[in-house]
């Protein structure tokens, strides 16, 4: 790899073409080596497993900000982001727990907060071992420091979903109080879609920062593989929505159960974007011989991370 192709970059935006093709010849590569498809699979499985919890802890701090009978009218809204069997097969199981929610006291909801986030944290730490796995790091922190960091994820990622779903709700509210004409109606309409794009994407860069136990990668060098992620994502959801809308096959096959085969393909295309993104930063970082990392500059060797210790033109020469 020669100059020309980013030897030294200071920032993504300085690797020509011909850099950034050796960067996913690389990904390519490392989607068989690192078997990405199976880790993304393992990582849906435990986000399956989680996505329950995560919802009773979420549920149930929502119930807690607001009337739990406004919540069946708040997830209708919810609808435009899921394929239409995953939004009615979750819908259902909320409202199991709005409804129980209704009937329990004030400690019975914290001690089901308190289970719900601890059991959703699971997902979490999973997904953080599988992008350690892709940064070539190993667990280098304690346990009770991993929880930690993982548990404020969790709970943050549950505080944005309420969030998000805040935005979507508040804008008939907003609309029908301000009586806002058809232009500016729609300018709303449409911003707050990239406006929570714009939130999960942040939150992908975040977790790519973060989840590598390595020192914390500068903010520039996981941008791209966030946007990556987040256009990737969007675009899968929206050709399995357009997938189960015009065919019936998978009902036909999976019957009653379908929603959840439906839901598992999503948790799917979901993980394994963001294992995509993160390769795809960690490549970044391999083409370039500068240091990418927090704080003042480090010769390689010294910088704390595999991939910023490392350079892919001199790994080939070797070879």
């Amino acid at each position: 790899m020669s100059n020309n192709k980013g030897l030294h970059a200071k920032t993504p935006l300085h690797i020509p073409l011909s850099g950034w093709k050796e960067i996913f010849i690389r990904v390519k590569d490392k989607m068989d080596i690192k078997n990405i498809p199976v880790m993304a699979a393992g990582v849906a499985y435990y986000f399956f497993m989680s996505l329950f919890p995560a919802l009773l802890a979420i549920v149930t701090l929502y119930t807690i900000v607001t009337d739990p009978l406004l919540v069946r009218e708040h997830l209708e809204k919810l609808s435009p982001f899921m394929p239409r069997e995953v939004h009615e097969f979750i819908f259902d199981k909320i409202m199991n727990i709005v409804n129980a929610a209704e009937s329990s006291k004030n400690w019975g909801l914290a001690l089901s907060f308190i289970v719900g986030l601890g059991s959703a944290n699971k997902g979490t730490m999973f997904l953080f071992r599988a992008i350690n796995e892709i940064y070539n790091e190993k667990n280098k922190r304690n346990m009770i420091k991993q929880n930690a960091i993982t548990l404020a994820f969790t709970l943050g990622l549950m505080l944005i979903g309420i969030l998000s779903l805040f935005m979507i709700v508040a804008y008939p509210i907003i609309n029908e109080y301000l009586d806002l004409n058809g232009h500016i109606d729609s300018t709303i309409k449409f911003s707050r879609w990239i406006v929570l794009a714009l939130i999960f994407l942040i939150c992908i860069a975040l977790i790519f920062q973060f989840a590598p136990q390595r020192k914390h990668p500068r903010f520039k060098w996981v941008s791209p593989g966030a946007v990556i992620a987040t256009v990737l994502w969007i675009l899968g959801s929206l050709i399995l929505t357009i997938y189960v809308q015009n065919f019936d096959k998978i009902e036909d096959l999976y019957g009653q159960i379908s929603a959840l085969i439906i839901l598992m393909i999503w948790l799917n295309i979901t993980s394994f974007v963001i294992l995509l993104g993160a390769q795809v930063n960690a490549e970044l970082e391999h083409q370039t011989s500068e240091d990418t990392t927090n704080g003042e500059d480090k010769p390689k060797g010294e910088r704390k991370a595999y991939f910023a210790d490392h350079v892919a033109a001199k790994e080939e020469n070797k070879q």
